[in-house]
């Protein structure tokens, strides 16, 4: 299969070996129940793309532009996705759950500001400095992932779950968190914002 010399425009099953999509500018590109692996996307721009039921394992999507692209029933397993805003790719206006899953993947420096990801799974991943800003994450799965310098400002986390997950700063009185799952230390996090002394016993 190669995408640079023919004409499709839609790809239904196909597996996708060690494909170089790097810098790679691709419109109205449908894939739907592909696989990627181990495919380099870096710095790509993709507009008006759709990937529907992909699953992506072992892959590089870092930088990459998604334009009013469509993610739909897509799952990332250990792969890099660095520097991505989310918030630019197309969501459905209609309010369903959020069908992303990422498992073990880097997502430094992505950006969801905004965004419905209500029951979206980022689980077991390194989401440092993520902007999860005014974002509906309500029962998401968050555990074992690592949040540092992460930003919960105005973020629905309501009855999400952050079980083993490490180094996020959460002020309680700034986010929704409601029946969310939190564990100890880690949940000393919350009091971030309080004002209060904790003193040893």
């Amino acid at each position: 299969m190669n995408l640079f010399k023919d004409n499709k425009n839609e790809y239904f099953a196909q597996d996708f070996l060690d494909v170089n999509f790097s810098g790679l500018g691709l419109v109205g590109k449908v894939f739907d129940s592909c696989t990627f692996d181990n495919c380099d996307f870096t710095e790509g721009n993709f507009e008006y793309c759709k990937f529907v039921s992909c699953t992506f394992t072992n892959c590089n999507l870092s930088l990459l532009k998604i334009k009013e692209t469509v993610f739909w029933e897509s799952s990332f397993y250990d792969s890099k996705l660095v520097g991505i805003n989310w918030a630019e790719a197309k969501w459905s206006t209609i309010k369903l759950p959020c069908s992303l899953q990422f498992f073990n993947c880097i997502l430094d420096h992505a950006s969801f500001f905004g965004l419905y990801l209500r029951e979206i799974v980022i689980h077991k991943c390194s989401a440092k400095e993520v902007d999860f800003r005014e974002a509906d994450l309500s029962l998401s799965d968050m555990g074992y992932s690592d949040f540092h310098g992460a930003w919960f400002v105005k973020t629905d986390l309501s009855g999400a779950n952050f079980s083993h997950a490490l180094n996020y700063t959460i002020d309680v009185m700034q986010n929704k968190i409601k029946k969310a799952q939190f564990m100890l230390p880690e949940a000393m996090g919350l009091l971030y914002g309080l004002e209060v002394i904790l003193v040893e016993g």
